[in-house]
């Protein structure tokens, strides 16, 4: 047996290693990711938990329960079809 085979078939084990190392990092890097992205909403505004519903009594929580949160121009916006939205479009200046 030549003798890279044998290195080559030794070095295997590691790197089975440094795969299991790596899903607890990619792991670590996600929760951390989750986070920072969390820390970088301002607190007024996020909604309190205590004024979100349980899932059992409120499972669509994108139609008229986030309005109380929005203001009337923004659920004017959000409630429009594409064609209203393209009737209402700014033109960008020419360069």
């Amino acid at each position: 047996m030549p003798p890279h085979s044998s290195i080559s078939a030794k070095s295997t084990r590691p790197e089975r290693k440094i795969m299991v190392h790596r899903l607890s990092s990619w792991q670590e890097t996600a929760a951390a990711k989750r986070q920072a992205i969390s820390n970088a909403i301002p607190e007024h505004w996020r909604i309190p938990s205590s004024r979100i519903p349980a899932v059992e009594k409120q499972p669509d929580v994108t139609s008229c329960y986030i309005h109380h949160a929005m203001a009337p121009r923004d659920i004017e916006i959000t409630e429009a079809d594409a064609v209203t939205i393209t009737q209402h479009k700014t033109v960008a200046p020419a360069i």
